[in-house]
């Protein structure tokens, strides 16, 4: 396994956009970057998203094309294929996304949202 690079933010969107969440996404991203809210509130709202983005996967399933991106995305980070990875069995499957999850350097990650919030700060 290995850490996101550029390329993957790029693939992510691509498959947020295909399984028709990115909107949610982008207006959640807006909303915790615009709001003071408390710890709670904000809790509650990523479980909300999260929600959407497994309702998106699971109600898109029959989308080829968001299949298909769906597992080239995941085959990045974890050093596999796309095959590889959909051919797995689904609970292996969720075993290593969650083990990925959980080497996912987040503080460098949610600088680099924040760095990328300022900067469209600065060009708007």
């Amino acid at each position: 396994m290995r850490q996101l690079n550029g390329h993957d933010v790029f693939m992510a969107l691509k498959v947020l956009q295909k399984i028709g969440v990115k909107d949610e996404l982008v207006n959640f991203a807006v909303y915790l970057n615009e709001q003071k809210q408390k710890e709670d509130d904000k809790d509650k709202l990523q479980q909300q998203l999260g929600a959407k983005l497994i309702f998106g996967v699971l109600s898109n399933c029959g989308d080829e094309e968001a299949e298909k991106a769906f597992f080239a995305f995941l085959a990045g980070p974890l050093e596999s294929t796309p095959t590889a990875l959909a051919a797995m069995d689904l609970m292996d499957l969720i075993e290593v996304v969650e083990e990925w999850i959980g080497t996912v350097d987040k503080e460098r990650w949610k600088a680099f949202f924040t760095s990328l919030g300022d900067l469209t700060k600065k060009l708007g």
